[in-house]
């Protein structure tokens, strides 16, 4: 099957090339902001097909954009798959959770699967916020835990904080400063779900504060948010 190149200025993160999706299905953390929320998904899935997708080369590919991939109830075996699917493609590769426990799993044993893990990923958390505003995905400390152990592996880290939510600046600032991401996109809500948001100002500062340390991307759909 083709890959599905990354539409430039639209909803995905703009420095990607294609989408890489061979798990698909129903996510299992059902976020009130998802906009696969709105078509009736069957339970998750390995899709086989995908499996013989030629990646080509020298490509920025994001796999799992339709599904968070890393979720508990997906097999290992089906990761397992996806990965070493990548790793016969020399591209780079972005992988992006709100589980990133589950990198852990694959990260430590990557000595015994004969380079399981493609050499050029990158590994993503994404972080609404520095509060739960819903139950559902792993809580914000455990995705902090998670990412920050995953650093310790020497992949470059990723930050996606999109839909931006209500925060506390300074605990945010902490919790993305013990995270150390190579690079930040922002993001709001694009389906206007009614989410706890920032005032302008705020996000303003944020943005300010990050920037001074961190490369921030700022995704279009932000505009609104701001002053």
């Amino acid at each position: 099957m083709p890959l599905r190149k990354v539409k430039k200025g639209g909803m995905m993160f703009s420095f990607l090339d294609y989408t890489f999706n061979s798990i698909k299905g129903r996510c299992e953390y059902g976020c009130p902001y998802c906009y696969l929320r709105r078509w009736p998904l069957k339970k998750p899935r390995l899709d086989e097909k995908e499996l013989k997708t030629d990646l080509g080369q020298d490509n920025f590919i994001f796999c799992g954009s339709s599904i968070d991939a890393w979720g508990d109830s997906i097999p290992s075996d089906w990761i397992s798959k996806m990965l070493r699917h990548c790793s016969a493609y020399d591209n780079k590769y972005l992988f992006l959770s709100k589980n990133p426990n589950r990198y852990l799993e694959f990260l430590r044993e990557k000595d015994n699967q004969g380079g399981l893990i493609p050499k050029d990923s990158t590994f993503g958390v994404t972080m609404e916020s520095n509060l739960d505003h819903f139950p559902g995905p792993p809580s914000m400390d455990s995705r902090l835990n998670g990412i920050c152990k995953t650093r310790e592996f020497g992949y470059d880290i990723f930050l996606s904080i999109e839909p931006l939510m209500a925060f506390d600046l300074n605990d945010f600032i902490t919790m993305i400063t013990d995270i150390d991401p190579k690079l930040i996109a922002i993001g709001a809500d694009s389906q206007r779900n009614g989410l706890p948001e920032p005032e302008p100002s705020e996000v303003a500062l944020l943005i300010k504060m990050l920037s001074q340390k961190y490369k921030v991307v700022v995704k279009p759909n932000l505009r609104r948010l701001l002053p």
